[in-house]
């Protein structure tokens, strides 16, 4: 499993729109994908609810949810791609730094 963090200070730099074209670009190519929307606007998860494709999965996550929720896509998808929220919690990037989940 490879793991995408799409992370930036300011809002408004096209987090979201960059995790859901990657996923999809991805998807295309046959990898397996899920997009972890930490963003608490959930736009991404929006989306996917407008959307007919059942691929890429698209799930909300908390910070306290994501290493569970990282564990449990090991297995079940090639790419996981997480859209983080503005402004990135201390916790998260503490994460980020540790890498925890590779």
């Amino acid at each position: 499993m490879q793991v995408i963090v799409i992370a930036m200070q300011k809002g408004g730099v096209g987090k979201s729109t960059l995790a859901r074209s990657l996923a999809v670009a991805a998807v295309r190519d046959g990898l397996s994908v899920l997009i972890l929307d930490m963003d608490t606007q959930q736009s991404v998860s929006q989306w996917a609810e407008r959307r007919e494709a059942d691929m890429p999965v698209v799930v909300f996550s908390t910070e306290n949810e994501l290493p569970k929720k990282l564990a449990q896509a090991k297995d079940a998808a090639d790419l996981v791609i997480i859209d983080t929220p503005l402004p990135a919690q201390p916790k998260l990037r503490l994460l980020l730094r540790l890498q925890i989940w590779f």
